[in-house]
């Protein structure tokens, strides 16, 4: 524990946060006494409160131990890769020398839980995890908060807060950005010493052909307690740093992202880094996470672009590396002509984050196919589906890499009503007439636009009358998208509510997908085409 908070001011940051009245003191004693492993995980009052029982009970927990133990050390084998299981015991090696971890140690003592260490194999690296589920101490965790993440949304509205301060103080918002990272932010948390015992873990050594047994000194990644634990120190730093010294900036674990105006760069700076120096937290000084202040900063997987923040705007798109690796893997997907069930999940789930920061509703139309054809019954691209269009069209729309936009301007809301009528009386033959209109108010109710068209016969076998009894779904819906197709340029940076009275139409707009063929020929089009198509509410 002494090595773990060696450089850790405990007195200087406890004085701080008195100073600042700070509702978790108790938080330093995760550094003065260590963390806890299992059972049940300290209440704080920085989170949300919200319980979550246990799985397991700290008796089962010991009673099964000796059986889990067993089975985990049998299950502990080669990766297959000598090279991958060469990095893991070099790694475990190192955290032994560095005082992270104690071992190889010969035997388990009695009331000891061994967890089982694999490489998480990453692009750029090789990531040791402890998996804590396998031997059951996970399941021993209950909590009473739900810990909320600083996400991009949250660095966002931040952005967007202090662009509003600025407008209405008539002040210059220009911006720049960088990000910290704290090093080996968990080898800094120590465990509390009557925790080691559920601190084992065991690697396969392909030196001697066999399972070694450690026992980490510090927090292990993959256990329920590190993040409660680490994520209650991390936000004790941010709140310093914001809460006394005023500081632009948000953190998710480890990670911390600093705005400030160009000509403060240096004060911003120096006080971070002075909070970390004062409170005795290790951050990286070089290195590619050791970035300068810039208009653009990466960082939680996107790229935050300021360079117009002195008209008060934000934009935040996917970075270059995560377009140019998605667009290699659907452009091979296509040429393949076929997707099986893994490869499937696979992209879906990355395309899933990445769609999250281009606008349209075509990736949820695309996700949905993705998921339909993981687990169908082939895996051949189906035309019939257009999945294989999708893909493609997919992956125009991110080599666009148009950003989301967030701006501290008033969000104008517009409101579009549609309507249709279909009558198979007034026909002949079976088929009937019809007709589809819109109009378009503005936030002060004044009708901006409309439109009426009437539909003879020969316009409404076009989409399908005579064929089924009604086409008042097609007709409502070919409404509220030649609306929205029609006036997407006058709406574009407002709050859109289009108005129906079919609920089928408006459920198609929301799903991206249609009950009828020619409903999903039209829709389709529309997806595929419109730059757009990013209602906020339907109704």
């Amino acid at each position: 524990m002494k090595d773990a908070t060696a450089n850790k001011k405990l007195l200087l940051t406890e004085e701080i946060l008195k100073e600042m009245q700070y509702e978790d003191m108790n938080v330093l004693d995760l550094l003065r006494h260590g963390s806890p492993l299992a059972g049940d995980i300290p209440k704080c009052d920085t989170f949300e409160e919200l319980y979550k029982p246990c799985m397991l009970t700290m008796s089962q927990l010991l009673l099964e131990a000796p059986r889990r133990n067993q089975a985990v050390l049998a299950s502990c084998k080669t990766s297959g890769d000598l090279q991958i299981d060469q990095q893991v015991l070099q790694e475990t090696r190192e955290e032994v020398r560095r005082g992270w971890a104690v071992g190889p140690i010969s035997e388990i003592p009695a009331g000891g839980v061994v967890s089982r260490r694999f490489p998480l194999i990453q692009k750029n690296k090789t990531r040791m995890i402890d998996d804590f589920s396998v031997s059951g101490i996970n399941d021993t965790a209950s909590s009473h908060n739900k810990v909320d993440l600083h996400m991009v949304d949250t660095f966002a509205a931040v952005i967007r807060e202090f662009f509003k301060r600025c407008a209405a103080e008539d002040k210059a918002s220009s911006l720049v950005a960088k990000t910290y990272d704290l090093k080996s932010a968990y080898r800094q948390v120590p465990i509390r010493q009557d925790h080691l015992c559920f601190s084992y873990f065991c690697i396969y050594n392909c030196e001697s052909d066999k399972a070694e047994v450690y026992q980490l000194l510090t927090l292990p990644f993959g256990a329920t307690h590190s993040v409660y634990s680490f994520l209650r120190l991390a936000r004790m730093l941010y709140t310093i740093c914001t809460r006394q010294l005023f500081l632009l900036t948000t953190n998710f674990y480890d990670d911390y992202i600093l705005a400030s105006l160009p000509n403060s760069v240096e004060s911003a700076k120096n006080s971070m880094e002075l909070v970390f120096l004062l409170t005795g937290w290790n951050f990286d000084r070089d290195g590619k996470k050791a970035t300068s202040f810039g208009t653009v900063c990466k960082a939680l997987g996107v790229q935050f672009n300021l360079a117009s923040s002195g008209e008060r705007i934000l934009a935040v798109c996917n970075t270059e590396q995560r377009i140019q690796d998605l667009t290699a893997m659907l452009r091979a997907t296509i040429e393949a002509g076929e997707l099986c069930k893994q490869d499937a999940l696979v992209l879906r789930g990355k395309l899933g984050f990445a769609d999250s920061f281009l606008h349209g509703r075509l990736g949820l139309l695309v996700l949905k196919q993705l998921a339909e054809h993981a687990y169908g019954r082939t895996s051949k691209l189906s035309h019939e589906l257009s999945l294989g269009l999708l893909l493609l069209v997919m992956k125009q729309r991110l080599e666009l890499a148009i950003p989301r936009i967030v701006s501290a301007k008033a969000v104008r809301q517009w409101v579009v009503f549609t309507d249709a009528a279909y009558e198979r009386e007034l026909g002949t033959g079976g088929i009937g007439t019809g007709g589809i209109g819109a109009a378009l108010f503005d936030d002060e109710f004044t009708c901006v636009g409309w439109f009426g068209f009437a539909l003879n016969a020969e316009r409404c076998k076009l989409f399908g009358a005579g064929l089924k009894q009604t086409i008042i779904y097609e007709l409502e819906l070919t409404a509220a998208i030649l609306a929205l197709d029609f006036w997407a340029t006058t709406m574009k940076d407002g709050l859109q509510i289009c108005y129906g009275d079919n609920d089928s139409a408006r459920f198609s707009l929301i799903r991206g997908s249609c009950l009828s063929q020619h409903a999903m020929i039209l829709c389709r089009c529309f997806t595929t085409t419109s730059p757009f198509w990013n209602l906020l509410q339907l109704t």
